[in-house]
């Protein structure tokens, strides 16, 4: 026996499913406070190193050195810019693709497995490898395999209620699968 809801998904929802991953694979990181110490530090680092160099290029009199030395920071701005690009085309792709999915899909539940099927294909998740249910905002996500996760819009729902029962019934399946496996679950 399976329950089934329909859910309209929606580009925006697959970028709060990145930003989940992202937050979750940060907070398992040994050192992220020297990493943010450093990401808050990279621009005044990399400015300072640009006038460094270039002040050693004066003095010793290098050949072609403020070549070298403007190269570089082109090379740096290009980066930057060509960065900045490819996460709007990516953003606008990802629009026109679930732009398209315009029918709600088909989100089943059952004893071995959630699935989803409708305009992006067919997705099933099996509930042995989902790690945990996490309701975070406006979203309920299924992280597996600790790089990944499946994630649910409240807002692809026709009601608040209908979320609250599917969330529900999600919850206690995970529950379920995971006591007959004999896994400890966190269904936080």
């Amino acid at each position: 026996m399976s329950d089934v809801w329909h859910v309209q998904f929606s580009a925006k929802d697959f970028s709060a499913a990145n930003q989940f991953l992202t937050r979750s694979l940060w907070k398992r990181l040994p050192h992220r406070w020297a990493v943010s110490v450093l990401g808050g530090t990279y621009s005044l680092i990399f400015t300072l190193g640009i006038f460094t160099l270039w002040k050693v290029v004066e003095e010793r009199h290098v050949p072609y050195g403020r070549w070298f030395v403007g190269i570089f920071a082109t090379a740096f701005v290009v980066g930057f810019v060509a960065n900045s690009a490819s996460r709007r085309i990516w953003a606008s792709g990802m629009q026109q693709l679930w732009g398209a999915n315009a029918s709600p899909d088909i989100v089943r539940l059952d004893a071995s497995a959630v699935t989803i099927e409708g305009g992006m294909g067919l997705t099933q998740l099996p509930w042995a490898i989902v790690q945990d249910i996490v309701r975070e905002k406006q979203y309920l996500f299924l992280p597996y395999h600790g790089v990944a996760c499946l994630y649910i819009p409240v807002a692809g729902f026709s009601t608040p209620a209908e979320f609250e029962a599917f969330e529900a019934r999600a919850r206690e399946l995970f529950a379920k699968s995971r006591t007959s496996s004999g896994v400890a679950g966190n269904a936080g």
